[in-house]
């Protein structure tokens, strides 16, 4: 019982934001990593555009229905480097990608936004899984309103979002871990 209600402390491992070169916020369905990603940029933590992994369209969608919410004009948008994928994505995939746009572009370090509870996934694979990557960045997780690391247990999405995660980490150790070995 203790494990359950501590769920959400385990699974959020995110860090306030420091200073990196590029912001790569990863794709999601909801405008909550978009939004972070963007206050992250207006507040200088980054010298470069943010880059949002995802199809183009998706994210435009996305960023358009948020735009107002944000408080920003409509040119914005070019301060947005894309990672085009039409194809869904995972988090191994997402992250191997984002490693190799850092080193295509010559990128040293990165902020690496996504939800809370989605923060452990990411560092174990940037850990296991890259190697520029992994040399300098920080996990900062967006702020969605269903999210309370303290009483995630009262939210069913966030109660299925942890109970996902507890399902993905292993299974995805051991997919990616095996593949690679």
């Amino acid at each position: 019982m203790i494990f359950f209600f501590n769920l959400g402390w385990i699974l959020n491992i995110s860090s306030q934001p420091l200073k990196k070169e590029a912001i790569f916020s990863l794709s999601n369905e909801k405008a909550d990593r978009i939004i972070k990603s963007v206050e992250l940029y207006d507040k200088t933590f980054s010298t470069k555009k943010i880059i949002y992994y995802s199809n183009k369209y998706s994210v435009l969608n996305n960023f358009f229905l948020t735009r107002d919410k944000l408080k920003i004009h409509s040119d914005y948008i070019d301060d947005f480097s894309f990672i085009d994928n039409p194809y869904p994505l995972n988090t191994y995939e997402e992250i191997k990608g984002i490693e190799n746009e850092m080193i295509e572009k010559n990128i040293n370090s990165a902020i690496i936004v996504t939800d809370p509870p989605h923060t452990l996934r990411v560092k174990i694979f940037i850990e296991l899984f890259t190697t520029k990557l992994k040399k300098d960045y920080i996990i900062v997780s967006s702020e969605p309103t269903w999210w309370n690391k303290y009483f995630y247990f009262t939210n069913l999405y966030a109660i299925k979002f942890v109970f996902l995660e507890l399902i993905k980490i292993p299974y995805n150790i051991i997919k990616y871990g095996l593949i690679l070995s």
